[in-house]
């Protein structure tokens, strides 16, 4: 079965392949070697509607996220296309929110259209799964497939050793985005709100005037503080990232509204002990790795007094220092591998039998 991935631009997607099974069509060539691409749009579809070459390259039409960054007539006009062609459609739903910061209404009307004509659902923990079932009650039941590996249980960065470490070194990485509050985080972190820590905010250059302007102040802060750094490197290819987060001991992820998330994932790849808010699914998708605790750290910024948001994520990383000496301890790497590539295969099987499902709907 050939799989069109939308998009296939995360290592969660671009791991969603399984030799003769299933494999990915993003980046291979159709046509007059035209190249299908890993960030494919929509409105790339309506541009080759009647590329007969195009449409004859996929058997399935897997939809994950970023769909709002694009009209909803555009979508919807796509979506009709893909039909058009006898392409059944598999949706993974990820978060009742745009990870993008797009409103809400617009966003669940797309997510309720995408939903409502998929032959095939995923979705990553039970929490996500019931409110599915909640915002689109007349879809397909959602199967469950965890998020799974973000770093390869192969690759030399995977959960290093780090028993005979003493520092405490704080890494918070993303771009600037409505969902999350880096800049507050950074900045009390960078002013030494949590002694004995040294942190890191990895993110892109600002993108506009606007966005340098909300980092400004921080950047300030950052030429002149003892207590961290401030660098734009992102992105990153996926090895540079996990080298540079191998070296660090705790994540500290401060989201307002969040799905499910990579990073955190990532956080379980290279052994950092993450400090989340619950909020979203995170705190499910840790619950997912009880057999292997300690896991995380939550602050609670689900109650709506965003006053002691800071207050209360401060404690929580305080509380991931004082943690992570028994942290360290506990981390088995090859525990931690066997247990990435068993589920790895468990998520190939469960793609497998949805696509099948789809296909013979």
């Amino acid at each position: 079965m050939r799989i069109l991935q939308i998009p296939c631009n995360t290592p969660y997607v671009r791991k969603l392949h399984d030799g003769p099974r299933f494999s990915i069509v993003n980046g291979t060539t159709f046509g007059r070697a035209q190249v299908i691409p890993a960030e494919i749009t929509f409105q790339f579809m309506l541009e080759h509607a009647f590329d007969s070459a195009f449409w004859n390259s996929f058997d399935i039409a897997h939809i994950h996220y970023g769909f709002e960054l694009e009209p909803h007539d555009t979508v919807a006009e796509a979506l009709g296309l893909i039909s058009d062609h006898g392409k059944p459609i598999v949706y993974t739903y990820h978060e009742p929110h745009s990870m993008h910061g797009a409103d809400d209404s617009p966003y669940q009307r797309l997510l309720t259209l995408i939903a409502s004509q998929a032959s095939g659902i995923i979705t990553l923990t039970a929490a996500a799964q019931q409110d599915l079932q909640r915002i689109v009650p007349d879809s397909r039941p959602a199967v469950i497939a965890p998020h799974g590996y973000a770093l390869n249980p192969d690759n030399p960065y995977f959960c290093r050793d780090r028993s005979q470490e003493t520092d405490a070194r704080v890494l918070l990485y993303s771009s600037i985005r409505r969902n999350r509050d880096l800049v507050t985080s950074t900045t009390n972190l960078l002013m030494g709100a949590v002694p004995g820590t040294r942190t890191t905010l990895l993110t892109r250059p600002a993108p506009n005037a606007e966005a340098l302007k909300e980092l400004s102040a921080l950047l300030t802060l950052a030429f002149t503080s003892p207590h961290g750094t401030v660098s734009f490197e992102l992105p990153l290819s996926d090895d540079d990232l996990a080298q540079r987060i191998s070296t660090m001991d705790i994540l500290v992820l401060p989201y307002l509204y969040a799905g499910h998330s990579g990073a955190l994932e990532m956080a379980f790849d290279t052994g950092l002990l993450p400090v989340i808010t619950n909020v979203g699914y995170l705190s499910y998708q840790c619950e997912i790795w009880d057999q292997l605790a300690p896991t995380h750290v939550a602050a609670d910024w689900s109650d709506e007094k965003p006053w002691a948001y800071q207050q209360r994520l401060m404690a929580a990383v305080k509380e991931a220092v004082a943690q992570l000496q028994e942290f360290r301890a506990s981390l088995d790497p090859d525990a931690r591998r066997r247990y990435r590539r068993e589920e790895h295969l468990q998520i190939l099987r469960t793609h497998n039998e949805v696509y099948r499902a789809a296909l013979a709907a």
